[in-house]
């Protein structure tokens, strides 16, 4: 727990999880400012600069997590909606200026959250064997917990984040399955046309586009697997590409090397 005074913009390398734990004050970022009090909870992404101002015995705690950490934190909770409601969609609402703290613990939920913290703390300042292993246990234990919460406080919702992340959440666990944008759009209860511009305005891409990368990115999970034994097109088929020559043509694009190569270079 840290009693934070007034400091100016700043920028971590790592996504940075903030609770507050009591007092009040301004939290500013790049494109605004918004007054926070115990129990909000947000997420500052990498980079991204940050600062407190007007504190009134403000008391909060940072989680900072590396990237790699993250990255590894989406696969194992890739089919809770929460997880990328909170995580991926939330915080791109900032550059939006409509950012209003919606994810704000309280009662039990943030007495649950605040002794996991307290005791992922403890286990990293001990520094004894194994316990840099239990240490990234806790934290997802916090990250899957906070995207339970999430998720079941906005479950039935209207919002536009939980209608994302239900699409996020399906492609993630359905990525080599046959789908087109209609199908989509019909998942988030949105047309075509603003799905496609709301995912644009979120990640930057149209959704199809998403997925086409998100079925690359796995083949080359697979590709450079030493274990695995499948050939090029088999991996293909099993990432959703029906077509073998696309599949290297749009691997190629993406990562600069053919996935042959790819695979010749790790067996």
């Amino acid at each position: 727990m840290v009693r934070q005074q007034p400091m100016s913009p700043h920028r971590h390398d790592f996504l940075e999880l903030v609770l507050i734990l009591g007092g009040a004050g301004i939290h500013r970022t790049e494109w605004f400012e918004h007054r926070v009090a115990q129990g909000d909870l947000f997420v500052v992404n990498r980079s991204r600069s940050h600062g407190y101002a007007a504190t009134e015995r403000l008391s909060l705690v940072n989680v900072l997590i590396r990237e790699d950490v993250m990255v590894e934190a989406g696969r194992a909770f890739a089919g809770l909606a929460g997880f990328h409601a909170l995580f991926t969609l939330e915080p791109v609402r900032w550059q939006q200026r409509t950012f209003d703290a919606r994810m704000q613990l309280e009662g039990e939920s943030l007495e649950l959250i605040k002794r996991r913290i307290e005791v992922l703390e403890t286990e990293l300042q001990r520094a004894e064997p194994g316990g840099a292993a239990l240490a990234k246990a806790w934290l997802f234990l916090i990250l899957g917990e906070l995207a339970r919460l999430y998720g079941d406080a906005e479950a039935g919702s209207g919002q536009l984040e939980m209608r994302l992340s239900r699409v996020l959440s399906w492609m993630e666990a359905h990525y080599a399955e046959p789908t087109d944008l209609a199908g989509l759009a019909a998942m988030a209860h949105l047309s075509e046309r603003s799905l496609n511009r709301h995912f644009k305005m979120a990640l930057g891409q149209s959704p199809m586009r998403y997925l086409n990368q998100l079925r690359l990115g796995k083949a080359r999970e697979l590709l450079r697997d030493r274990r695995q034994t499948l050939s090029v097109t088999e991996v293909a088929v099993q990432c959703g590409f029906d077509d073998p020559n696309y599949f290297t043509r749009a691997f190629r694009r993406l990562h600069g090397v053919a996935p042959t190569v790819l695979r010749s270079q790790v067996s």
